[in-house]
């Protein structure tokens, strides 16, 4: 009989044939040839088995999935920390980390005032966030 050469392309390291009970043994995206109504029952599955020639289209296939994912993942990490950032009340003042959230209206006066920054003083109708947000985005500029 003729011979035809699939390749497991699962995620385990060997796959052991128990559909055709030919017990032959499957190294991850090695071909191997087999006989060909195993190679044709065996094919039925193509999440599986694959012919040889298609081993290194669906290698490369799963490289960019892997990839498109990271990216994704970066991306979704840098969109964190850009949020983070954005909601965040620390700056940095004379090299010192100062947390605005913590601050009072009087204290950010006084920070006001001993760095000079060009910050209008809090108004009487002004909440003390909208106060704190405009002192911090006076420093990050």
């Amino acid at each position: 009989m003729s011979k035809i050469s699939i390749a497991y392309i699962g995620d385990k390291p060997f796959k052991k044939d128990t559909i055709t009970g030919s017990l032959l043994i499957f190294p991850q995206n090695k071909p191997v040839d087999v006989e060909a109504d195993v190679a044709y029952m065996l094919l039925q599955y193509p999440k599986v088995w694959v012919r040889e020639e298609q081993v290194e289209l669906i290698q490369t296939e799963l490289k960019r999935e892997v990839d498109d994912k990271a990216q994704q993942q970066r991306d979704h990490q840098a969109q964190l920390a850009a949020e983070a950032y954005a909601n965040s009340m620390v700056v940095e003042l004379a090299g010192q980390s100062i947390d605005l959230s913590k601050m009072t209206s009087v204290k950010l006066a006084t920070l006001i005032e001993a760095h000079d920054l060009a910050v209008d003083a809090k108004d009487a109708q002004e909440s003390v966030d909208d106060f704190r947000l405009r002192v911090r985005n006076a420093i990050r500029g």
